[in-house]
């Protein structure tokens, strides 16, 4: 879907599809007025009637003819909590993801988004939130048809009518939109991708293609390389895979502005998780495409970052594997020596998602940065704690985490804290080797955090399991069914050139 900025009034646009975001029923008769000459009292008697009181999720669909064009039209207003101060960007946000998934159920091709401008929040943050909110209702996985072939979609428009004071900054806010709607696509279509079309190797190679149209830095480390690497962990995962291992590595160093600093972003690049020995149920099988879900979001990351030239010195780490039970897959009691030369005893094969993250970490704290993030589907316990729409968050640094809470909040993201609990790092302890991969029964978000913070030493770091929200059954806000990209807007609202710099520890 394409975003147009309208810079002309609501009043003067033709259009088969108004959408229109409002706070309350005073708002939607005076536009229903305004655009199509309804009187306000029988609006509101309707509304009334229809049980639409412009709450959040809300929708009232009317038909009328417009002031300003010859056609009908339909106007749909939808219900928004735009008026509270704490939360207007996310509200904003994501009634018009809920305007785009209405256009496209009404089968509009062309529509008119109206957004409104609202106190305290500034021209250019309520239109990038309002153009970002609209591209992610309106993605849609394109799926795979005969042949190999994806189906092309007919091209659609939202025309987006600012109804406030043009301001500075509006079309910088728009083409970020832009830039980060296409990035999210991107990361959709990564996790949404059947397994045997999204193997390392074909991930890889995306990566180095769009490296290329970025301007990206990219080094991709084959078996070979992994071995002279001494990245053991990731190798001993990828064992029971014909599919070889791989380890890509992205940077990012902004042309116009010097860095503000260093930051490592650290993928999970699980392509498909049987669960290796430890074979999973065919149940538990069927989202494990979702399993790199970390690796997408940081290639999106990285890749928005430099078309944006964010002021920021970014590397990308994303570790890649199948874990398969062949006949070399690696069992229960095995112990392998990590990148940092610590050796891990493997007490449970399907736990493999710490492994290539702790390989990864150590090459991470390597490059010496402010902090080390990285985002993974790690854990079925953090699901269950936490419910399929929330992010676990476990951190060692007080002030990052602070900002990333922060950023995600503005976002429309939602994420948790947990704690790093200390009495649990003894569950990890092993007779036979420096660490086990697995602790005690209970919390287990929880002792996977616990075993990766054992390989950042003493970097800033910070860990965010998207087990829950990485792969939805239905849409949610911003996200829709299946592949989510979950944990990219947080990435860009924290690396916002005008986010303030973290506290201190």
């Amino acid at each position: 879907m394409e975003i147009v900025h309208e810079r002309r009034e609501l009043e003067a646009l033709d259009a088969p599809f108004f959408a229109l975001p409002v706070a309350g029923l005073e708002a939607a008769a005076d536009l229903g007025r305004r655009l199509a000459g309804f009187e306000p009292r029988a609006l509101k008697r309707l509304a009334r009637a229809e049980d639409f009181s412009a709450r959040a999720g809300q929708s009232l669909s009317l038909s009328g003819r417009l002031r300003g064009g010859p056609g009908l039209c339909r106007l749909v207003f939808i219900g928004a909590r735009i008026d509270a101060p704490a939360s207007q960007e996310v509200a904003l946000a994501e009634a018009c993801a809920r305007a785009a998934r209405l256009a496209r159920e009404h089968g509009a091709q062309e529509w008119v988004l109206g957004v409104p401008a609202l106190e305290g929040l500034e021209p250019a943050t309520a239109i990038r939130h309002a153009a970002l909110g609209a591209l992610a209702g309106g993605y849609r996985w394109s799926g795979v048809r005969a042949g190999g072939r994806r189906r092309v979609e007919r091209r659609r428009v939202c025309r987006l009518a600012w109804t406030g004071r043009d301001a500075p900054g509006l079309a910088q806010a728009l083409r970020a939109a832009r830039v980060g709607g296409r990035a999210l696509q991107l990361a959709r279509d990564l996790v949404n991708t059947p397994p045997n079309l999204m193997t390392p190797r074909l991930f890889a190679s995306r990566a180095a293609a769009l490296a290329g149209e970025h301007g990206l830095q990219v080094r991709l480390w084959d078996r070979r390389r992994l071995v002279k690497e001494r990245c053991g962990l990731l190798l001993a995962v990828a064992r029971g895979s014909a599919e070889p291992p791989c380890l890509v590595r992205l940077e990012h160093r902004p042309r116009r502005a010097r860095a503000r600093g260093r930051l490592v972003l650290v993928g999970k690049g699980i392509t498909f998780d049987s669960g290796g020995l430890a074979l999973k149920p065919q149940a538990g099988q069927l989202e494990m495409k979702a399993d790199m879900a970390g690796a997408a979001v940081v290639l999106a990351a990285l890749a928005a970052a430099a078309e944006l030239d964010l002021p920021w010195e970014l590397h990308g780490l994303i570790p890649l594997a199948e874990n398969m039970p062949g006949g070399r897959a690696m069992r229960t009691g095995d112990v392998v020596a990590s990148r940092d030369g610590r050796t891990v005893e493997i007490n449970h094969p399907d736990a493999e998602g710490r492994l290539v993250l702790a390989d990864a970490l150590c090459l991470a704290r390597e490059l010496e940065p402010e902090l080390i993030l990285d985002l993974a589907t790690l854990t079925g316990a953090c699901k269950a704690a936490l419910g399929p729409t929330t992010a676990g968050l476990f951190s060692n640094h007080d002030g990052w985490c602070a900002r990333v809470e922060a950023a995600a909040a503005r976002a429309g993201e939602d994420v948790w804290r947990l704690p790093l609990g200390a009495d649990l790092r003894d569950a990890l302890k092993s007779d036979t080797a420096d660490l086990r991969n697995t602790g005690a029964r209970h919390g287990g978000a929880i002792s996977a955090a616990m075993f990766l913070r054992e390989f950042v030493g003493d970097s800033a770091w910070l860990h965010l399991d998207l087990a829950g929200p990485a792969f939805l059954e239905r849409e949610h806000g911003l996200h829709p069914r299946g592949g989510t990209g979950f944990g990219l807007l947080t990435l860009l609202e924290l690396l916002d050139p005008g986010a303030r710099p973290p506290a201190t520890r």
